[in-house]
């Protein structure tokens, strides 16, 4: 989703599509409306100008009409119909309505800026910056132009053609380059260049200013002005990856570092002490603006975030991501703890979440008692006294039936945990019993036990709770196990640094190599119990623990 935005009276949401359309939302419900469809399909690039009036609800974005032709289509939301069509000589980049909803600013791929007169459809003025070469879709470049391109911009006679410029291309690129858009207060225009440029013209005196810009840059991804207009932040494509703000009275500027993406919009909230920024990166951060530093990040998009915005009440952030999600994010929300301390010490030999993945289970130290937690605030649920003590290890099968645990005294005690019963004994035939584990589909148990400071592993089937002989298999100075997900494999990483997988039905070795990290860990008892610790971890988080002995 290359674009978002609110309309003045916050009941719209208007959202790009990939290929032009429009989807228009109700901003409360959060349900679809309907769409506007693009008369003919729009590159990619050319989906972010969308922009809604500030007074009424108009809306302007970015088209072609039914020969192909740029345009921008004037939609009407409360008549829903399109009133104008106004012509462009390429696909149009950025559209901006100024304060008084009577001027409208567009800017070209050809690097052309219009204004307009909304009522007669007609332009003001217009002139030329850096184009934005569109052939740059199928590779990588930077457009610069040039000298005759680089002249001094100010209003042109609204008849005299665009320049022609010749584009050469160097390195990085993304095709979100260029944008326009008005003060606040309705004194300025800023013009965001495919180049690394940014000019201000003062509509009041004709003064033209340029913003100083970084080397850095890459060109201009995104622009946005404080609610006071005393503020401009912007941010420079995939050579940078910092969020510029100049204070415009005093002309200084200041940094926001900490995005690892090029930033792809920016926004102020509506009390101008806030700025939210959008990137590549996958992130959506909260700057304040008053200590000039991170206030929140918020995280949860799978693919780069595109767009951005505020909705009028200023209770909710809206992001459009490239892989077409839309997503609602409430600015006052508290960042959650990065992590939980358990109130009491449990033994670290298989903490199981239960299925649904709301609560887990633990084995407390002093006691060896089974209690069941809260996975969010790791408070005590229910102490699961039926159980017994004298535990101090555990697992719990996938589909969350068998709870096995392990006690100090040589047994494995294996329980139908749904219905509450005890369904085994298991002689593992030596004390501390620890290492429990399932098998991904819960037809194989195996537990590690220490056996007069030798390290031994013992499997028993499910269906009858058996033992499993694996003879051919070397359990040598064992370190870890892990099971493949078809159960087929088993692979076995040894205190040496070895690893191999072994075939549990013919017990014959399919691969192995050597894996340094392991010895990493072969330091003392501790740290072998670290090792199974982290690796037990990772599994109930669903995670492939084959992928860490390859790292």
């Amino acid at each position: 989703m290359p674009a978002v935005a609110f309309s003045a009276d916050g009941q719209w949401l208007a959202v790009r599509r990939e290929g032009g359309a429009v989807a228009l939302w109700d901003a409360a419900t959060k349900r679809l409306l309907s769409e506007l469809p693009a008369h003919a399909r729009v590159w990619r690039w050319c989906n972010k100008a969308l922009a809604f009036s500030p007074r009424g609800n108009l809306l302007a974005w970015g088209n072609t009409d039914s020969s192909g032709a740029p345009i921008v289509s004037l939609q009407e939301l409360g008549a829903q119909k399109e009133i104008a069509r106004l012509p462009h000589s390429a696909d149009v980049v950025s559209v901006a309505f100024a304060p008084d909803a009577k001027v409208l600013a567009t800017l070209d791929y050809d690097g052309t800026v219009r204004v307009w007169d909304v009522e007669s459809q007609q332009v003001m003025s217009n002139f030329p910056t850096a184009p934005v070469d569109w052939a740059r879709r199928f590779a990588a470049g930077k457009v610069s132009a040039n000298s005759a391109a680089e002249g001094a911009v100010g209003p042109q006679d609204s008849n005299s053609p665009p320049a022609r410029r010749r584009i050469t291309r160097s390195k990085a690129y993304t095709d979100h380059y260029g944008c326009v858009l008005f003060s606040r207060d309705g004194h300025w225009l800023a013009v965001g260049e495919a180049q690394n440029r940014i000019r201000l013209l003062n509509r009041v005196t004709g003064e033209l200013r340029e913003i100083p810009v970084p080397t850095t840059a890459d060109g201009i991804t995104t622009l946005a002005f404080s609610p006071d207009s005393k503020r401009l932040a912007a941010a420079f494509g995939a050579g940078d990856n910092d969020v510029h703000v100049w204070d415009l009275e005093t002309r200084t500027e200041w940094r926001f570092p900490g995005h690892s993406g090029w930033i792809t919009a920016l926004a102020f909230s509506s009390d101008g002490q806030t700025l939210a920024s959008a990137s590549s990166d996958q992130t959506l951060r909260l700057w304040d603006i008053g200590r000039q530093g991170e206030r929140r990040r918020f995280q949860g998009n799978t693919d780069e975030i595109w767009a951005l915005a505020w909705s009028r009440d200023g209770q909710d952030l809206v992001t459009g991501a490239k892989d077409g999600s839309v997503r609602y994010w409430d600015p006052t929300a508290k960042a959650p703890a990065p992590y939980t301390v358990l109130p009491e010490d449990v033994w670290f030999w298989g903490p199981a979440f239960l299925p649904d993945s709301k609560t887990f289970l633990t084995v407390t130290r002093r006691e060896g008692a089974v209690v069941r937690r809260d996975a969010v605030t790791a408070q005590v649920v229910e102490r699961l006294s039926f159980l017994g003590s004298n535990y101090m290890s555990l697992d719990l099968s996938s589909d969350g039936r068998w709870l096995a645990l392990g006690d100090k005294v040589r047994n494995v005690q294996v329980w139908d945990f749904q219905a509450g019963r005890l369904v085994t004994n298991l002689i593992a035939l030596a004390p501390e019993v620890f290492g429990l584990m399932f098998s991904p589909h819960g037809s194989m148990l195996n537990c590690g036990v220490d056996s007069h400071g030798r390290i031994v592993l013992k499997f028993w089937s499910v269906a009858d709770w058996r033992e499993i002989s694996l003879r051919g298999i070397d359990l040598k100075r064992f370190h870890e196990p892990a099971f493949s997900t078809d159960e087929r494999t088993l692979a076995i990483g040894h205190q040496d640094g070895t690893a191999a997988w072994w075939d549990l039905r013919t017990g014959q070795r399919q691969a192995s190599f050597h894996c340094s990290s392991v010895q990493l860990f072969i330091v003392e008892q501790e740290e072998l119990l670290r090792w199974f610790t982290a690796n037990f971890l990772l599994r109930k988080r669903g995670l492939c623990r084959k992928q860490r002995f390859q790292r």
